[in-house]
């Protein structure tokens, strides 16, 4: 998710913000696909992404912290081709990620259905990317994905309240 998308798609000409949005999309989208990530759907400004359906794939957790890293990275380059449009300075994108059973499947309608996953562990996702916006970071992920990586990933870990937040430095 695109950090403050709605003030920026106001104050760029539309063509801009179209040009933008299909590099952007198309370049984290790619990543998503390096790491055997599946695009599940765009939501506005959000890539949604699963990692391990629908066919399984060995250290999926990993793979998703290493897409949101690269994805990390890929968003500040884009942006900076835009940095004329003074809305591109503080540009950040903000990334959530969870490990965990969803259901997935084809969804929908009898007209009109896509393949996705739902369930509390897409929730939990949707909701740690939120909680970015709070807390000043850009990925965070849950304590079910920390579980699941390895020694190749660094994360660090803060305590809010009651929560305990983990931390992918990227």
């Amino acid at each position: 998710d695109i950090k403050s998308f709605t003030t920026l798609s106001e104050n760029i000409p539309p063509d801009i913000l179209t040009k933008f949005l299909k590099e952007y999309m198309t370049q984290l989208t790619n990543a998503v696909f390096k790491n055997q990530g599946m695009l599940d759907k765009y939501i506005g400004d959000a890539i949604v992404a699963l990692f391990g359906v629908p066919i399984s794939v060995k250290e999926h957790a990993q793979k998703a912290c290493f897409a949101a890293i690269e994805m990390k990275k890929l968003s500040t380059e884009i942006a900076k081709k835009y940095e004329k449009y003074p809305q591109f300075k503080n540009f950040r994108t903000r990334f959530g990620i969870n490990t965990g059973n969803v259901i997935a499947g084809n969804m929908g309608s009898e007209q009109l259905f896509d393949y996705t996953g739902i369930g509390d562990n897409m929730n939990l996702a949707a909701r740690l990317e939120a909680l970015n916006k709070y807390y000043g970071t850009e990925i965070l992920i849950s304590e079910f994905t920390q579980k699941e990586l390895n020694d190749k990933l660094q994360t660090y870990e803060k305590k809010y309240d009651e929560l305990n937040v983990k931390f992918i430095n990227g």
